[in-house]
């Protein structure tokens, strides 16, 4: 907003949403390496992995309402605005229906879509991330990490 991506620039908005798509997969995948050194000792299974990296997901979706709602009252309320008269722009000069443009752009950049969208965008995106992730990061115990087999459940099971 503040070097005027959201309105000089806006453009170019669609490639900056783009590249933006960095910051989930680096959160979901160092979250994961975390929690797969912390909390697993450095093996971590596919289900543990998808498990963690889901949970990720969910904290990022609900987290995104509130600065989603901050973002387009406080910072740039102007934001639909200006996303709205730029589709009403492209419409004009692509020779496309100006009318049904401005419409479209009207049920797409308003507050409750966005909301709708980061919600949905953060649980599914971040999901399908975790499910790449998990495959990479996933480790399955092997003789040279295990030579004793012991198995890294048995501090959960009850002594006799």
């Amino acid at each position: 907003y503040a070097v005027g991506l959201q309105n000089e620039y806006i453009e170019l908005h669609p490639m900056i949403t783009w590249l933006a798509l960095i910051i989930p997969v680096l959160g979901i995948v160092f979250g994961l390496k975390e929690k797969k050194v912390k909390e697993y000792n450095g093996i971590i299974s596919y289900g543990q992995a998808v498990k963690a990296g889901f949970f990720i997901a969910l904290v990022a979706a609900l987290s995104s309402v509130p600065f989603q709602f901050i973002f387009h009252t406080l910072v740039n309320p102007d934001y639909f605005s200006f996303m709205i008269s730029y589709a009403e722009e492209r419409a004009i000069s692509d020779g496309r229906n100006v009318e049904e443009a401005v419409e479209s752009a009207k049920a797409f950049f308003n507050l409750g879509s966005y909301i709708t969208q980061s919600v949905i965008g953060n649980i599914l995106g971040g999901t399908f991330i975790t499910l790449i992730a998990g495959a990479f990061l996933r480790k399955k115990t092997s003789v040279i990490d295990n030579p004793l087999n012991i198995s890294q459940y048995d501090h959960l099971k009850e002594r006799n």
